[in-house]
């Protein structure tokens, strides 16, 4: 079996689509304090323009696939190019925080939905034999498009305004659009079974948006926002608690066909390790992508457009690793190599970062965001050959929807996570330092750039010291998530 003309445009197209996906993930990480600072807004809440991208991100892969059962690829796909380019028009012009996020929901929408699309139709048009291979490369023009999205917004925040990180948008929205209609085909369903969306899991897809959103609203307002004791705070954790605990027990009871499926869950030990794994790599990619460059922009005094060149030594070394990795386990068919040298790297880089202060030579942070790629690209190709390797045919579509929305999921679930306990970290360093939280506002949540705070030699200092401890105490927490995905690796 070999490529034909057609295959080819096919896969520039969905190439096109994931590179747009992965850009907008990646392209606000070193503009959030400016954005903090235009908007007047904590920094807490600007966060959420990032959560609220990647949690719809990862819901809407629901609701594409079961719409794919009515609708076509083609026609989903269009669909969801409209729909970022609303999403970027409301962003690009947005004067407050609540647009932003309006924005910035649409985008997610969209890209989720052109991510799960894109995987479905790589199952109906590429063999099982060449598929791990070829959706290794797709995801690899995804990271293409993460790499460049630091870059371009530190770029566009230094020499132009943030709205530009939405302008470059419409030009990728401008190319699918042409590319799609002449690619594949807009085919709908002539006979709609309505039985059959009836049993489809909308409630499912509903209860994955509401408990884990709801969740993640409460844990990003403790200690920032509200005390962690206030009811404000509270609730919501409560009741995303609940809300996950119903929906697991309503994907094990009454769903008809779960988007959480029994049977891919419960066929092995490897596969709940794997997807385990999946997870956790998520959290941990994006927390080092969004939180290293804050560190760079508040410790190390850079400007967004260094800070989002900085990441390059992350995020470019994932392209040729995840490459060479899935060549050699083609060749070899054996992929836990791969796990677990992902994994050790993972472990030893999130570790040294526990090391990072002013005082470390840019030599030396740039080996460690170096070796914390290599492992992300290691991990990212082998999770999905692994995957690909323990379902059968019928069960590969739900393997890589489950595979792309727990990764988002953990992506998802990082942002305000990681922000709460670095924001609830630096308060507490202020504090024991004497120093009064109002000099940086940090008492209200904001990170505002230290080098444009007027400060005293020894203010200055002690605040290095707070922030840099509270950095320090972040890494501790993610080495021992990232020790947490290395032991599951040893069950696959």
């Amino acid at each position: 079996w070999t490529l034909n003309l057609k295959d080819w445009l096919i896969l520039s197209c969905i190439a096109l689509l994931m590179l747009m996906d992965g850009f907008n993930a990646t392209v606000l990480i070193p503009i959030l304090p400016d954005l903090s600072n235009s908007l007047d807004t904590p920094f807490s809440g600007v966060l959420w323009c990032q959560t609220a991208y990647l949690l719809v991100n990862a819901v809407s892969h629901c609701f594409f696939t079961m719409l794919l059962e009515i609708f076509g690829h083609g026609s989903l796909l269009f669909s969801a190019l409209i729909l970022s380019t609303v999403g970027t028009g409301i962003g690009c012009r947005a004067g407050s925080l609540s647009q932003l996020i309006a924005g910035r929901i649409l985008q997610g929408i969209a890209g989720g939905g052109m991510t799960s699309v894109s995987l479905l139709l790589i199952s109906d048009v590429i063999p099982p034999c060449k598929r791990p291979v070829t959706i290794s490369y797709l995801f690899i023009a995804r990271v293409i498009g993460a790499i460049f999205g630091p870059v371009a917004g530190g770029i566009f925040v230094d020499r132009a305004s943030w709205s530009w990180a939405f302008y470059i948008n419409f030009i990728l929205c401008a190319l699918g659009i042409v590319l799609v209609p002449f690619t594949i085909t807009f085919q709908m369903n002539r006979t709609i079974d309505l039985r059959r969306i009836r049993t489809m899991d909308w409630s499912g897809a509903t209860l994955i948006f509401l408990s884990v959103g709801t969740l993640l609203i409460g844990i990003s307002w403790g200690g920032t926002l509200y005390p962690w004791h206030n009811w404000r705070t509270l609730l919501p954790i409560a009741a995303g608690g609940a809300g996950i605990l119903a929906l697991i027990f309503y994907e094990r009871v009454w769903a008809v066909d779960p988007h959480f499926k029994l049977t891919v869950l419960q066929s092995s030990r490897s596969s709940i390790a794997a997807y385990i794994g999946c997870f956790l790599q998520g959290i941990l990619i994006f927390t080092k992508l969004q939180y290293l460059a804050l560190y760079l922009l508040s410790v190390g005094y850079m400007t967004p457009t260094f800070a989002g060149l900085s990441l390059l030594a992350i995020t470019a070394v994932i392209f040729p690793t995840a490459a060479m990795e899935g060549t050699l386990t083609a060749k070899s068919r054996r992929f836990h190599w791969s796990l677990w040298a992902g994994w050790m790297m993972t472990i030893l880089s999130t570790g040294c970062f526990i090391l990072l202060s002013a005082s470390i030579p840019t030599g030396g942070w740039v080996i460690m965001f170096i070796v914390a790629g290599m492992g992300h690209g290691l991990l990212i190709s082998g999770y999905n050959i692994c995957l690909h390797a323990w379902t059968n045919e019928e069960e590969s579509h739900h393997a890589m929807k489950m595979y792309s929305l727990l990764r988002t999921l953990g992506m998802c679930v990082a942002v305000p996570v990681a922000g709460c306990i670095l924001l609830n970290q630096v308060v507490h360093h202020i504090t024991q330092l004497g120093l009064q939280a109002g000099v940086v506002n940090t008492a209200n949540g904001y990170i505002i750039l230290l080098s444009e705070v007027e400060l005293s030699k020894a203010e200055r200092a002690a605040l290095d010291a707070a922030y840099t401890a509270s950095f320090r105490f972040l890494w501790q927490v993610m080495s021992g998530v990232a020790a947490l995905g290395g032991l599951s690796s040893f069950f696959i």
